[in-house]
């Protein structure tokens, strides 16, 4: 399929869901026939590597859409982000491995205030400074940051007021340490908290999550600072369904007496 066949869909107009992900020859001219799709509340263009900024002007003008997907759409940068700011009824947004999108390009988020879910994982040039763009996104529920690797304690002090926030996804943030998890404290509706790989995190880390008492899923594999003592403040998480602690090798037989 390519721009010529997108032609095709524009008299389609009570479509709601659109799946185009990793038609590889969709390039920006193609998007111009999907302006008029008015009802289109879902849209996934995920691995379609020719689309560029220009093509998400042509999305701007879809005041219903609700989700969209552009995940590994390298070609995506800051700029093409400033066409979103008018998609008001937007809840969910993937933009993972957007790898040339910066903080810069987050300022153009800030106006979607109904958004639910958010990636920009493997969004390697996103820092600290990027994330002070989300922190009037009151409705979020789920943020993905796993692999950004410029991430530090201090970034995450943004997510503070995040009150609805549900799941997080940190996992292979290299830089986050024991410091940065306090700022985690607050979150008192957070479900489901990936912190796999995160190796700087030790023992006392784990004292800042023990007071999440809705929290369902804790992923630490790979964490190998982390010892028997640490598992003692996991104690209180009533709650917890899942707890993965894969390849966490200084946890002995002592350590498991604090999940009984």
């Amino acid at each position: 399929i390519t721009d010529a066949g997108l032609a095709h869909l524009k008299g389609l107009g009570q479509l709601r869901v659109l799946y185009l992900r990793r038609c590889a020859n969709i390039t920006d001219a193609g998007l111009v026939h999907l302006e008029g799709l008015g009802q289109l509340r879902e849209l996934h263009l995920s691995e379609c590597e020719k689309i560029k900024d220009a093509g998400l002007a042509h999305l701007g003008g879809l005041s219903q859409l609700q989700a969209l997907y552009l995940s590994w759409c390298g070609n995506i940068t800051d700029a093409g982000l400033a066409h979103l700011k008018g998609l008001g009824q937007l809840r969910v947004l993937n933009l993972r491995v957007c790898k040339n999108i910066t903080d810069a390009g987050l300022v153009h988020l800030k106006g979607l205030g109904q958004l639910r879910k958010l990636d920009i994982g493997f969004c390697v040039n996103i820092t600290d400074a990027g994330l002070a763009h989300l922190e009037g996104l009151g409705q979020l529920q789920e943020l993905g940051l796993s692999e950004c690797e410029n991430i530090t304690d201090a970034g995450l002090a943004h997510l503070k007021g995040l009150g609805q926030l549900r799941v997080l996804y940190l996992r292979r943030c290299a830089n986050i340490t024991d410091a940065g998890l306090v700022h985690l404290e607050g979150l008192g509706q957070l479900r489901e908290l990936h912190l796999s790989e995160c190796e700087k995190i030790k023992d006392a880390g784990l004292a800042h999550l023990g007071g999440l008492s809705q929290l369902q899923a804790l992923y630490l594999s790979w964490c190998g600072n982390i010892t028997d003592a640490g598992l003692a403040h996991l104690k209180g998480l009533g709650q917890l369904r899942v707890l993965n602690l894969r390849v966490c090798k200084n946890i002995t037989d002592a350590g498991l007496v604090h999940l009984k």
